[in-house]
């Protein structure tokens, strides 16, 4: 039922897509992010609360299709973790955009790894990962993005707000 009323809802907005402006196909990212890592310490599942600082770019093969990379770096001041709370992650994605003019919605599907050190030593926690997303533009090629992301099979989630940039890369050559 949720899947036909999605499916209904795409096909009502897509004649309203048909405006929205043509951007260059690479960008890139930054965003902070408020996340909670659930990672088993001991035979414990601990659940803390991290910031994370993040860097993305891709590839848009067309208005509604873009390939994407991510990395991000987080520190938590949990001690249940350990003494090096760091944790660093990498991800592959494929983005499905609904453009407009002003606002793109967008759902992101891949996979992530992330590593980490806990109480009992290093982790590295590898799944499937997906997320949603807008970002709403103030000028053609910048926009400011407000998402949620679910990274190795939700064991670390959370909500991010950062800036997107769209460049065209071989203007940057001539």
């Amino acid at each position: 039922m949720a899947f036909r009323l999605l499916q209904l809802l795409v096909l009502l907005l897509l004649p309203l897509t048909v405006g929205a402006s043509d951007r260059p196909p690479q960008y890139f990212g930054l965003s902070l992010g408020d996340y909670e890592l659930t990672a088993d310490v001991d035979g414990d599942e601990v659940t803390a609360g991290v910031t994370n600082v993040g860097l993305h770019g891709g590839y848009r093969f067309s208005r509604f299709f873009a390939l994407e990379g991510r990395l991000g770096y987080s520190r938590t001041s949990s001690s249940e973790l350990g003494e090096r709370p760091d944790l660093v992650l990498g991800g592959g994605f494929a983005r499905v955009d609904l453009p407009f003019d002003r606002v793109s919605l967008y759902g992101l599907l891949g996979a992530s790894t992330i590593g980490y050190d806990v109480g009992d030593g290093n982790k590295r926690e590898s799944g499937v990962s997906g997320g949603v997303g807008v970002e709403i533009y103030g000028t053609p090629r910048t926009a400011l993005n407000l998402e949620y992301v679910s990274h190795a099979a939700g064991d670390y989630e959370g909500i991010g707000i950062g800036v997107i940039h769209h460049f065209n890369w071989p203007s940057l050559r001539q």
